[in-house]
C-alpha cells in the first residue's frame, strides 16, 4: 500500500447502496470508501442491519452509516494533526 503526501486535509466519502428487489430478506447492501488527504483510509461493504422498503431508504441508511464512520475517524485524526472543524 502506498500513500501519497497531500496538502489537503479533507475527508471524502463515496457511498452506494444496492436494493435487491428479488431478495426476500429486504436488506440492502451498503458500500462506502472514506479518503483522508486523497488516501483511502477505510472501507466497508455489507448487508444493512435495517430493512429498506425502497432504494431511497437504502441509500439514506448507507449515508448515515458512512457519515458516522467518517465522524469517528475525523475525531481520531483531528487532534494529533491539529485539524480545525469547518
Amino acid at each position: 500500500i502506498m500513500y501519497q503526501r497531500s496538502s489537503s486535509r479533507h475527508i471524502t466519502i463515496n457511498v452506494d447502496a444496492s436494493f435487491c428487489e428479488g431478495e426476500t430478506s429486504g436488506h440492502a447492501i451498503t458500500g462506502y470508501l472514506i479518503y483522508f488527504a486523497d488516501n483511502l483510509i477505510a472501507w466497508k461493504c455489507r448487508k444493512q442491519k435495517l430493512v429498506s422498503l425502497n432504494i431511497m431508504e437504502a441509500e439514506g441508511n448507507a449515508m448515515v452509516e458512512a457519515v458516522k464512520e467518517a465522524v469517528w475517524l475525523r475525531n481520531i485524526v483531528s487532534e494529533p494533526l491539529d485539524i480545525e472543524e469547518e
